[in-house]
């Protein structure tokens, strides 16, 4: 998902089927136009949906190429502003710290 110039990834497991396209479809909005506000409001929704789990995965990854320093502080700065909803953390998180 964007965040800033950057890019995050994240794992939502356990979706509802029920609910899954709308939430795709969700995704696909917030990917075209993205906005912090719109983003907590995402996850906060996730995070009061019973068994889905949110995994911070692969925060290393610096897939846009924005380099290593500016992407450090995206990730710091979505974990300071969005970590309340992540329920767990890939093991290469120490490497951005």
């Amino acid at each position: 998902m964007p965040y800033r110039d950057s890019v995050i990834h994240l794992g939502i497991p356990n979706l509802p089927s029920a609910t899954a396209t709308s939430w795709i479809k969700t995704f696909a909005a917030f990917t075209a136009s993205p906005s912090m506000k719109r983003l907590e409001q995402i996850l906060s929704e996730l995070n009061d949906l019973t068994n889905v789990l949110m995994v911070f995965n692969h925060p290393a990854w610096n897939l846009n190429k924005v380099g290593a320093e500016r992407h450090r502080f995206c990730i710091h700065e979505f974990m300071t502003n969005c970590g309340r909803f992540t329920h767990a953390e890939d093991s290469d998180c120490n490497l951005v710290q």
